[in-house]
């Protein structure tokens, strides 16, 4: 029996809808769902893991904004396994469980405050 796995297309959409709050994107996220498990009902969940990290600096440079983040928990992975709270970075890289991330917008961060995190398991 051959197993088809979910593309990773399918599980960034997945994780970028899940985020959104507008019932557009809630319809192409039941969508995304429905069609990962007509085709493999067994796998189609996405199994994310929180990361422990801290906002250690934060400066408006111009029109953006750049944080910089400390990830407390051990983390090996790449920078494209992350998933971010409401506000995504516009970029972002990750070295040595520093994250460097620019903003367009106000992320409403403060150092010292608990970053949101996770990471696609």
């Amino acid at each position: 029996m051959v197993s088809i796995r979910p593309r990773v297309v399918d599980i960034v959409i997945i994780i970028m809808l899940i985020f959104s709050e507008t019932p557009a994107n809630k319809n192409e996220l039941i969508k995304t769902k429905s069609r990962l498990v007509a085709s493999d009902p067994v796998n189609f969940l996405v199994d994310m893991t929180a990361l422990a990290a801290k906002v250690v600096a934060l400066e408006k440079p111009g029109d953006h904004y750049q944080a910089v983040v400390h990830i407390i928990t051990k983390y090996r992975g790449s920078f494209n396994t992350l998933a971010f709270g409401e506000i995504k970075p516009y970029i972002g890289s990750l070295k040595n469980g520093r994250l460097d991330l620019v903003y367009h917008q106000d992320p409403g961060l403060k150092v010292g405050d608990d970053f949101p995190v996770w990471t696609l398991r």
